[in-house]
């Protein structure tokens, strides 16, 4: 292979027994190609010329996925693509009927599904019930067992039957953010900025309800994203903006957004960021941003310095009395 691509000058990526070829000149490539075919006969390997491509093309089949080498996109191939949503709608049908399969049948389910990271990844979110569910049965009865699925999996195979059904391709080249949206949350309300090379283009906030007010710090800041995202959607979209950068000063929430991994009592909340996100269509990327620089959102968030605080009038007559006004 070494001497292959020293003499050819053509880059070759190589998996076991699948090999691309890669050339900028259409031209060279193909009369290059034959070349190669006879190179690898000619030191003992067998070409199976079903299923090969020998035509320069720039949408290539390459290690089960489909590859778009004009705009740097990937994608599921429609063949594994109609198997797994026939497993997925088989699945969902079983466990509304409460039919029961294998915890190997499960498994070897979530691993299919696992390997699709590179197209989607937030995978692990929307695996995170079926594999609990899962482990449990494991440890309880064996992996050699039968076990029923709740129905608690079907929202996450809903959207795993969606993601599939569209099949939007993944961007390989992450894309400089052209904008910045810093959060900061507080007990009573939420703030967020989104700027443009350091110029302020808006300001949004809200309060938390009852049932809010209640949640950790960690579920509050991960929410406050959402809505922070949700209120500039609008501009977003009038901008054409394809990817920004988030800053946060809770590390957790950080971390789990980056990771796309959250505990069970965040991992509602992370799976909503996700689905905003990709509802925008726009990249991210969420960095830690201190606290003590933060001050434009924490202001917001607290409403400290926007207007929105007024003296009761009975006070402000008592104070008026006070000082002989």
């Amino acid at each position: 292979m070494q001497q292959i691509r020293t003499k050819t000058e053509i880059r070759i990526i190589n998996y076991v027994d699948d090999i691309l070829l890669l050339h900028q000149n259409k031209e060279y490539l193909k009369n290059m190609t034959q070349g190669v075919i006879d190179t690898l006969k000619y030191f003992g390997f067998t070409i199976n010329t079903e299923k090969s491509e020998t035509e320069p093309n720039q949408i290539v089949i390459f290690l089960g996925w489909e590859w778009n080498l004009a705009n740097a996109t990937v994608k599921t191939k429609q063949k594994k693509r109609l198997l797994l949503l026939h497993d997925l709608y088989n699945i969902r049908r079983w466990i509304k009927t409460g039919t029961k399969i294998t915890v190997k049948q499960e498994d070897k389910l979530i691993g299919k599904l696992n390997y699709l990271r590179l197209q989607f990844q937030e995978a692990s979110l929307f695996l995170n019930i079926m594999d609990h569910q899962k482990v449990q049965a494991a440890k309880l009865r064996g992996w050699n067992t039968m076990m029923t699925m709740n129905k608690t999996a079907i929202p996450d195979i809903n959207q795993w039957i969606a993601k599939l059904r569209a099949n939007i391709p993944a961007q390989l080249i992450q894309i400089p953010p052209q904008m910045t949206m810093t959060i900061d949350v507080a007990p009573s309300g939420w703030g967020s900025t989104l700027e443009r090379e350091l110029q302020m283009i808006e300001i949004a906030h809200g309060t938390w309800n009852k049932r809010q007010v209640k949640l950790s710090c960690n579920n509050r800041e991960i929410q406050a994203i959402t809505q922070g995202l949700r209120s500039f959607a609008k501009t977003l979209k009038n901008l054409r903006v394809q990817s920004q950068t988030i800053r946060s000063d809770n590390s957790t929430t950080v971390f789990d957004i980056r990771q796309c991994r959250a505990s069970i009592s965040l991992i509602k909340e992370i799976k909503q960021v996700h689905q905003t996100i990709e509802k925008l269509g726009i990249q991210i990327q969420i960095i830690h941003f201190p606290r003590v620089k933060n001050e434009i959102a924490d202001a917001l968030s607290r409403l400290s310095r926007v207007g929105d605080y007024k003296l009761k009038e009975r006070i402000f007559r008592q104070i008026c009395l006070q000082m002989k006004l």
